[in-house]
């Protein structure tokens, strides 16, 4: 079993350079992958509306208040079979790999040890932007383009950054112990959100971190969102996803479309690839998603605050985008943008479009830590 207290120089050189907000966790094989370390916060932190709560969901896990969870510093890249975190690395690496088989390379690693989940991006992405990030990363194939600063370009290759490379500008905080690369330069894949027959389903908390089965299979491990009370429920459907005839049934769930014009009850549109701001949302039905729905979609990072102001300007808007695709059965997520999307990348870029088998060397997967009990 992972034991996270080893002391070695390694540990302590990065501890003693970060002021202990970094570390490096040891896997099952032996082998250092780096962490930041994000404490538990409040959401008033950031804004919060009506119904998203004190504690963000991200330090819930099964039915516990955890004081933090440990990102990887740097996007996860595959080597000796299991996923870890490693600076100056090819974000290829950690490629080519679909969601299932990116969660089994991180659990690979030891207990606790997990694919980060969409609540961890969420809530990290928020941290970070509170204190001092600025959204930039590798957009412009690792030039300055729209986001500023500039990477070293993986050898032989026209597009991917060496993770890290970016330095502190590249950061989710904008400090050179901040999360590197969560903007820009690969895609990557988030586990316990998705939607499902067109209605939006995500992880009951943060239980997901935990969770050691095939997720994507067990129905158990999802909710849908009421959408007038604001609180996860039981889903309920007819048919399946594996045979391609899944009708979501569930009464009053929040629905989504990719069609802006859409009219129906409890259903938000959005166009693909518009801009991450409220005016950009629509929800025309006459039975409406309530404000304390919306705030659970918030809480998952898939509906903007448009009040949120961190200390430091939130940079435009219309650097985060939302994309979904009403053509698939299931769509799953990856985050973040690739580095030629320009505009298009940001901290809370979210394609909803991808399924169960997406794999290429543009969709990757960071590992993270929770400490199992």
């Amino acid at each position: 079993m992972t034991d996270i207290l080893i002391r070695d120089q390694l540990r302590l050189s990065v501890e003693a350079a970060s002021g202990g907000k970094q570390t490096v966790l040891y896997t099952a094989k032996g082998q250092p992958s780096y962490m930041t370390i994000v404490e538990r916060f409040e959401s008033s932190e950031f804004g919060s509306s009506v119904g998203m709560g004190s504690v963000h969901p991200a330090f819930i896990v099964n039915d516990q208040i955890i004081d933090q969870f440990f990102v990887g510093t740097y996007k996860g890249s595959v080597q000796n079979g299991e996923l870890v975190s490693q600076p100056y690395t090819d974000p290829q690496l950690g490629g080519n790999q679909p969601i299932q088989q990116l969660m089994n390379l991180a659990r690979a690693c030891g207990r606790g040890f997990h694919l980060m989940t969409n609540l961890e991006w969420v809530a990290t992405a928020y941290r970070g932007l509170i204190d001092g990030g600025k959204n930039l990363g590798n957009t412009d194939a690792g030039g300055k383009g729209q986001k500023g600063g500039k990477g070293q370009l993986v050898a032989g290759q026209t597009e991917f950054t060496y993770t890290g490379s970016g330095g502190a500008a590249w950061t989710h905080n904008g400090s050179p112990v901040g999360i590197h690369d969560m903007v820009g330069n690969a895609y990557e894949f988030v586990t316990g959100l998705r939607v499902v027959g067109g209605e939006i389903q995500v992880s009951i908390n943060n239980n997901n971190a935990l969770y050691v089965g095939e997720l994507y299979d067990d129905m158990s491990q999802w909710a849908a969102i009421h959408a007038t009370e604001g609180y996860l429920i039981t889903p309920q459907w007819t048919g399946s996803i594996q045979t391609g005839d899944y009708v979501a049934t569930t009464p009053q769930s929040i629905r989504v479309s990719d069609n802006p014009a859409i009219v129906q009850n409890y259903t938000i549109g959005h166009q693909n690839w518009e801009r991450f701001v409220e005016a950009n949302f629509t929800n025309n039905g006459a039975n409406k998603v309530s404000p304390q729905g919306l705030a659970i979609l918030r809480n998952h990072g898939v509906y903007p605050i448009d009040s949120f102001t961190p200390k430091s300007a939130f940079v435009s808007p219309s650097l985060n985008t939302f994309a979904y695709a009403d053509s698939l059965q299931e769509n799953i997520p990856v985050r973040g943008g690739v580095g030629t999307n320009g505009n298009a990348a940001g901290l809370f870029n979210c394609g909803i479009n991808q399924n169960r088998a997406s794999a290429s060397n543009i969709y990757t997967g960071r590992p993270c830590y929770v400490k199992p009990f």
